[in-house]
C-alpha cells in the first residue's frame, strides 16, 4: 500500500513548478520569521536597588524597589513572598517574589513571577554578593498588553555598597513578547 502524503517536500520536475515551489516555500518562511520578530523584543541593560522603599512599595516578607536602565528604562517593586536557606550550602537563599516593572515614559508595564538564588549572603538574604534570578512575564499594561516572555537578572544588585563596589549593579537580559492571545494578561478575544 502506498503511503500518501497531505504536504510533500519533494521537488515538482517542471522548470515553471521547481521555481515556483522555491518561492512560494521562500515567503512563507519570510513571512513567519518576520511575525516572530515582530512579537518578540530582546532587552538588555543594568540593574540596581534603591534605598529606602517608598511606603507603598507593596506587601510579602520584604519590598525592594530598583532601577532599570538600558532597553528597559524605569522603576521596579518587588515583593519577596517566599524564603528559604539552600539545604548543605552555608549563606545562601532561595527566594520568590513578585514585581512590576513600570517603564518610565509611562508606555507600560509588566509583572512577573520571580525565583532566584543568592549566594555568600552575609548578613541574611538581603546583603548577598551574588544574586540571579528568573523573571517570568505574567502580565503587562499599556504597550506590554498580553505580554509573555523572560527576563534574566544576574550580578552583585543585592550586595550592600563598599568601597570596592560602590554602586552594586546586576544585569538582565531577556525578551518580552506581546500580541498573542491566550500567553499572559488578557485576551483581547
Amino acid at each position: 500500500m502506498r503511503h500518501v502524503s497531505a504536504v510533500s517536500l519533494a521537488p515538482v520536475h517542471t522548470r515553471f513548478g521547481t521555481t515556483f515551489a522555491r518561492v512560494v516555500l521562500s515567503a512563507v518562511f519570510a513571512a513567519s520569521g518576520t511575525a516572530l520578530a515582530q512579537q518578540c523584543t530582546p532587552v538588555t541593560g543594568n540593574f540596581n536597588l534603591t534605598a529606602p522603599p517608598d511606603p507603598g512599595c507593596g506587601t510579602g516578607l520584604l519590598c525592594l524597589q530598583g532601577a532599570f536602565s538600558g532597553t528597559l528604562t524605569g522603576r521596579s517593586n518587588s515583593s519577596l513572598i517566599g524564603l528559604q536557606p539552600v539545604p548543605n550550602i552555608k549563606n545562601a537563599f532561595i527566594f520568590t517574589a513578585t514585581s512590576t516593572l513600570t517603564r518610565s515614559d509611562g508606555k507600560g508595564s509588566i509583572t512577573t513571577a520571580d525565583v532566584g538564588v543568592g549566594t555568600n549572603c552575609l548578613n541574611g538574604p538581603t546583603s548577598c554578593m551574588s544574586s540571579n534570578e528568573v523573571l517570568t512575564i505574567t502580565s503587562g499594561t499599556g504597550i506590554y498588553e498580553n505580554a509573555y516572555g523572560t527576563i534574566f537578572l544576574s550580578g552583585s544588585y543585592m550586595a550592600p555598597p563598599s568601597v570596592e563596589n560602590p554602586n552594586p549593579i546586576g544585569v538582565y537580559q531577556g525578551q518580552i513578547c506581546t500580541g498573542k492571545p491566550g500567553r499572559g494578561g488578557k485576551d483581547r478575544g
